[in-house]
């Protein structure tokens, strides 16, 4: 039973990756991540990170505990934002 429940603990933690966008301009890269907590209801952090500047640090710029489809529509808007001051942004594979 306790392994049935570390297991459970395991997949619903704040690792579901569910999408990945790097920037990159001038030799600086930005990386977007969004990550689910309870992907069946919604929770959910869009991470910003400086992979250049601040190796290893991640900012959650925004998280929701239940709206479906927060993280990934604040995605597309910060995405955009890049894209307008210059980056170019593509989407990473999930593995």
């Amino acid at each position: 039973m306790r392994i049935i429940l570390a297991i459970c603990c395991l997949v619903f933690s704040w690792q579901g990756l569910a999408a990945r966008t790097t920037c990159e301009r001038g030799g600086f890269e930005r990386e977007l991540e969004v990550l689910y907590d309870k992907p069946h209801i919604g929770g959910c952090q869009l991470q910003y990170s400086k992979k250049d500047e601040h190796p290893g640090y991640k900012k959650a710029i925004y998280m929701a505990l239940y709206e479906r489809g927060f993280c990934q529509e604040r995605l597309l808007e910060m995405q955009g934002r890049l894209e307008d001051w210059g980056w170019i942004c593509k989407e990473r594979s999930l593995k």
